[in-house]
Order: structure tokens, then sequence, then C-alpha cells
């Protein structure tokens, strides 16, 4: 194995990239990013959620209710388009642009989807978390839940607060971020390709949400590949970056395991 297998320029241009989306909240292209797509194609897929969302408009009233709203998302990406969700464990249903050619993806991806649409025609939509699903809620005052794994299903009142699972609480775009890229590195672990884990967790690293382990875990994996001289490099800015956490604690010890090693296997 040589560097340029674990972690080449076109990954580091990738990270950029999803950086700058993170930054600007811009969940299509952190997802595009993840995806590792060129501009074009990237563009290409933002052009069908514009399209989409003017059609939900052309569904709508001036003075739609959120449960109306709700069922004109629905009809269309559930009911016109087919969204559906991909139970199977494979990388596709986690690229975006893939998902939104094939029309059946993850739950991370059908709500990103979802969403976008709904921004882009001017509904107020959020994504929540309740009793194991991801739903996108739709509506500001007495607003109403989707799930869009299920094509849309608007959930009923004894549905979301029945059954003693507590309340739907919201989920932000690193969520969503996050949620894609854990699944990828476990499809890629139970594949056997390490180094497409490797590269999933690098961007999993630039989260702020369990950034620290995530970040462990990568400088762990590239020891484990025989990349010592960039594990070492790992190690070093898990230290320096989560002081005080244990991560930060656990980085330092194997940096000295590491540095007592003999020659580097990867420069």
């Amino acid at each position: 194995m040589v560097i340029d297998e674990l972690w080449s320029q076109r990954d580091a241009e990738r990270l950029s990239a999803f950086e700058r989306a993170v930054a600007l909240d811009d969940l299509p292209g952190g997802l595009f990013a993840i995806e590792g797509i060129s501009k074009e194609r990237a563009a290409e897929g933002v052009a069908l959620l514009e399209e989409w969302a003017a059609q939900v408009r052309a569904r709508l009233g001036q003075q739609a209710s959120p449960r109306e709203e709700a069922i004109a998302l629905g009809e269309l990406l559930g009911g016109v388009l087919g969204f559906r969700l991909d139970e199977g464990k494979r990388p596709d249903g986690a690229r975006l642009h893939g998902v939104l050619a094939r029309r059946k993806g993850r739950p991370t991806i059908l709500t990103a989807i979802w969403l976008e649409v709904g921004k882009r025609a001017g509904l107020a939509v959020q994504a929540k978390a309740f009793g194991g699903r991801l739903l996108v809620e739709v509506g500001e005052a007495s607003p109403v839940l989707v799930d869009p794994a299920a094509g849309g299903r608007l959930l009923e009142p004894s549905d979301a607060i029945g059954g003693g699972r507590g309340v739907p609480h919201s989920v932000g775009i690193e969520d969503l971020l996050a949620g894609t890229l854990d699944f990828l590195a476990n499809v890629f672990m139970h594949r056997g390709e390490p180094v497409s884990v490797f590269r999933a967790i690098s961007l999993r690293c630039a989260l702020l949400s369990q950034a620290p382990l995530a970040c462990l875990q990568r400088a762990m994996l590239a020891e484990q590949l025989g990349a010592i001289g960039v594990a070492e490099e790992l190690y070093r800015q898990v230290a320096l970056r989560f002081p005080g956490t244990e991560a930060s604690l656990a980085a330092a010890s194997k940096l000295i395991t590491v540095r007592s090693r003999g020659p580097l296997l990867l420069q």
C-alpha cells in the first residue's frame, strides 16, 4: 500500500469541500462532497431539487395549512417520484446524487431530500428524530410530521406522542451528515474496505459532533493499515485539538507507543 491510496489529493479536496459546506449549513453540498462527485453533477442534483420544489409550490394555494403542505410534499416525492427506503447495506443508499436518480435511499438521504425540496418551496421544515425514525416536521403553527422513509406518510397525533416514547427532538445538518458517514463507515468495514473506512471517518472527524472519538479512530485505523507516519501525525493532532478529553489522553499514550516502533512502514 502507498500513501496515495490512503489519502490522495482528491480526498483532500473532498474534505475541503465538505468543510465549506458544513460552515455554510449547505446540506446538499455536504452530501455531494461525501459522494465525491463533480461540481457539474452536483449542480444537476440541485437543479432537480429546485424543479421539484417548483412543482410542490404549484400544488399549493396561497393559504395552505401545514397538513396540506405535507400532503403536497408526500404526493410528489413519495407518490409521483416514488422515493422509498433502501433497506440494503450498500453505499449507494447513502449517496445523494445516486438516490436522486434511483429514488431509493437511506433515511438520512430521504430526509435531506424532503428538507431541501420543502425549503426551496418556501415551506417551514425541519428534521426530527422520534422512535428510532427520522421525520420531517412541516409548518410552524400546528406543524405536522411526515415519514420520508415511508413515502411521506403523515403521522397522526397518536403516533407522535403515544406509547411512552417521548417527544420528537430536532436533528441538525451535522447530525444528518454524521449519520450518513457512520453508515458508510460501517458498510465499508463489513465489506473489508479499510481505506474507504478511513476516508469516511476523516470526513466524520471534521464535524463537531463526537469529533474526538472519530479523530482518534482515524488515527488508530491509519496505524492498523501500517501508515505509521500518518498515524503519528493524526495522534498528535487529536492530543492537541481536544485537550482534557479521554480521546486526547489516549492519543498521547498512542503517540508514545508509535514513536517507539521501528522504521516507518509508510512515509
